[in-house]
């Protein structure tokens, strides 16, 4: 019930905050669950929740990400820190890590080489995932274009999907590498 209103969330802000230093996970959720709910108090205690990133248990991981999340402005100032837990090693957490840094362009922009490394993901959901962020924007398209056409060759037929999908964001990187698109479209099945 305390989730369900931003402005009650906000109120008691201080108290929520604490919880996050509890111990039990179910609390932990509950706390950057309710903390979620009010962006106002996700930019208050951005970093109670960013340490939360650290987490030894990865569902906390992923909610503090989606905590953060509710913010492009919090995901822009803590883009360092969830652009780390592209490197964790519990899929889901990169997955969250992805999804939070897709709602800040600015962020994509500054980290794109660490989204770019996610093409080689050994999961096949992380790889298309780093390829629909990267698709929000025909520049890093463009700038990325080959390691995205390589992608065409993926083991994945989502995958292959994804880079075709991120591909048609940028004619400009079509046309640049339409033989070797051409080639990897010929060479699959």
């Amino acid at each position: 019930a305390l989730a369900e209103s931003p402005e009650t969330v906000a109120k008691h802000g201080e108290a929520i905050v604490r919880k996050l230093e509890e111990s039990d996970r179910g609390v932990l959720y509950a706390a950057l669950g309710a903390l979620a709910e009010s962006p106002e108090t996700v930019a208050k205690h951005g970093e109670a929740i960013v340490r939360k990133l650290e987490d030894s248990f990865e569902g906390v991981r992923c909610a503090a990400i989606g905590a953060l999340a509710k913010s492009s402005e919090m995901v822009a100032k803590h883009g360092e820190a969830i652009v780390r837990k592209l490197e964790d090693s519990d899929r889901d957490v990169r997955f969250a890590a992805l999804l939070a840094l897709a709602r800040s362009p600015e962020t994509v922009a500054k980290h794109g080489e660490a989204i770019v490394w996610k093409l080689e993901d050994s999961d096949g959901d992380v790889r298309r995932d780093a390829l629909g962020v990267l698709a929000e924007s025909p520049e890093m398209v463009a700038k990325y274009g080959e390691a995205i056409v390589r992608k065409l060759e993926d083991s994945d037929e989502d995958v292959r999907r994804a880079a075709l999908g991120a591909l048609a964001e940028s004619p400009e990187t079509v046309a640049k590498h339409g033989e070797a698109i051409v080639r990897k479209l010929e060479d699959s099945d």
